[in-house]
């Protein structure tokens, strides 16, 4: 996993990686989402309390059979409104849709595309920060520019439930075609010509997306006709045989790309390990990156390392905020470094240089000061201290001692160039001891 892993760290530093995910992301608490299975028995269950003429059991046996069932005898909107148990598919997103939305928000992911209908991975974006998370469920929508890049619902959203996708009879019906059905086909075939235009090049990554449905494999098939695809990964438990039996159009197109890798592992176990690595990639990048301003800081030191290896997804994410000079309820933009962070990975460096240690996403030096680094991006000391005034302490009952404002300038007229918090407490943030101070004053005074 560790060799796929870091390929696709190069994927997203050329910006070509794309994230297909399915069903196979939200059935892990504590997100739960009933399987198709389980969907089908509590389908079944509510229809059998309406007093309705009994199901053959033969539409019982699946959730296709009984949706097709239900479908051709003109019950589309009753098993849509009615028998669908979709308060699952709203709530408690798990880390498997942290670290998609992550992906999609910081820009490491080109795309993503699912076949769930759930809305796990927008609530996960706005959990993160994301002030309003828009999926695709058309090629126009997904052309639509929004801070983060787009993520495209195959079949449909259960925020709009009378077009989502069920089985096949919705795409091969004959006439008439009902307005629902037929808005679901124009999205799909929409979506094959934004695909063909977008997978160009692309490294695609599955997880927890395989499906027996042949006509999804034939909309991959031809988005991707003459489509250089250089690598594509799939992970999941089940075997190769058994996945080249439950979806062998499938199967053959990843398996006719330049290089395919099958990694018989849960997203539960993959999706946050591909976050972490993603994590501790960019943050070492960024600190050597600013090797050549620690050397000139202090020449002849030895360079520190820039490693982040034992930190948490939470704790590196915190880091990658703070490298972006956020605050905690906001979403750090960047997959790559850029020269903003120069002054910020040098202070990380300078710290090390002075003993400090990392504890979570902050450092404590000798005389047990817990320090924290922000990136100033040439703004006031006080302006930054402002946008940061919206957090919470980051312990309960706990301050940083220190925070240092790598990239900040003078304050104009704030004595020593130093910005306490303030003595009294508001609604939105209680008392703070912390002292904010310049990366220049942290130099004088000895701390780095």
């Amino acid at each position: 996993m560790d060799a796929t892993i870091d390929r696709l760290i190069v994927a997203i530093q050329q910006r070509q990686l794309v994230v297909f995910c399915g069903a196979g992301i939200s059935l892990a608490a504590p997100s739960s989402v009933p399987t198709a299975a389980g969907i089908t028995a509590s389908c079944v269950a509510k229809y059998n309390t309406r007093a309705l003429p009994p199901l053959p059991p033969s539409a019982t046996a699946t959730l296709e059979a009984l949706t097709e069932h239900l479908f051709s005898n003109d019950l589309q909107s009753f098993f849509v409104r009615d028998l669908v148990p979709w308060r699952a598919f709203h709530r408690d997103a798990n880390p498997q849709h942290v670290a998609v939305a992550d992906l999609l928000t910081s820009g490491a992911a080109a795309f993503g595309l699912t076949t769930n209908f759930d809305a796990l991975i927008e609530l996960a974006a706005m959990d993160l920060g994301e002030d309003s998370f828009s999926a695709a469920l058309d090629a126009n929508q997904a052309n639509i520019r929004h801070d983060h890049n787009p993520f495209v619902k195959l079949h449909g959203c259960a925020r709009d439930p009378d077009h989502t996708l069920w089985c096949r009879l919705q795409l091969d019906a004959g006439p008439p075609v009902s307005d629902a059905n037929q808005r679901i086909r124009d999205r799909l075939d929409s979506l094959k010509t934004w695909l063909r235009a977008n997978l160009r090049e692309k490294t695609v990554l599955f997880v927890g997306f395989w499906t027996d449905w042949g006509y999804l494999g034939n909309v991959l098939a031809e988005s991707v006709d003459s489509v250089h695809i250089p690598l594509v990964v799939l992970v999941d438990p089940l075997t190769d045989a058994q996945l080249a039996a439950k979806a062998p159009e499938l199967w053959a197109w990843a398996n006719a790309s330049t290089q395919f890798i099958h990694l018989p592992v849960t997203a539960e176990v993959f999706l946050p390990r591909l976050r972490e690595e993603f994590s501790r990639n960019l943050l070492t990048r960024v600190l050597r990156e600013s090797a050549d301003g620690f050397r000139a800081t202090k020449p002849g030191a030895p360079i520190p390392p820039a490693d982040f290896a034992v930190l948490s997804n939470p704790d590196m994410y915190s880091l990658r905020r703070d490298v972006y000079g956020v605050p905690s309820t906001r979403i750090p933009r960047y997959s790559q470094p850029d020269a903003s962070m120069d002054a910020v990975g040098r202070a990380h460096l300078l710290l090390r240089h002075a003993g400090a240690r990392l504890d979570g996403p902050r450092y404590l030096n000798a005389a047990g000061q817990r320090i924290r680094l922000v990136n100033g991006k040439t703004k006031l000391l006080n302006r930054v201290r402002n946008e940061f005034a919206e957090e919470t302490p980051f312990v309960t009952g706990t301050d940083d001692d220190i925070v240092i404002c790598a990239g900040a300038t003078d304050d104009g007229g704030t004595p020593g160039h130093i910005s306490r918090g303030s003595a009294a407490p508001t609604v939105v943030r209680p008392s703070s001891t912390t002292e904010w101070i310049t990366l220049e004053l942290a130099l004088a005074r000895g701390l780095l």
